[in-house]
């Protein structure tokens, strides 16, 4: 979003862009987050289902791009109740 900058109401039309749900066979995020080497406090995902090799980094790491901070987490599989 390198325009931001000098114009930063010029993404208020661009459509938003769905967010994959973290799908994993647990809801700890130590099952499906791996850190990235020689990376500080950035990490991808594994075992999560549509959200397989997105990363994760710090919000001042990501400035100028999109990003999301709020993600659905399910369980592949639940405990029977």
């Amino acid at each position: 979003m390198p325009k931001d900058f000098a114009d930063k109401d010029a993404y208020l039309k661009t459509p938003p862009v769905p967010v994959p749900d973290i799908v994993g066979s647990t809801a700890n995020p130590v099952d499906w987050l791996k850190r990235i080497p020689g990376a500080s406090l950035a990490f991808t995902m594994h075992d999560a289902g549509p959200a397989d090799g997105i990363a994760f980094r710090p919000l001042f790491d990501v400035h100028h791009e999109r990003y999301s901070v709020y993600w659905r987490v399910g369980n592949r599989n639940p405990k029977p109740q």
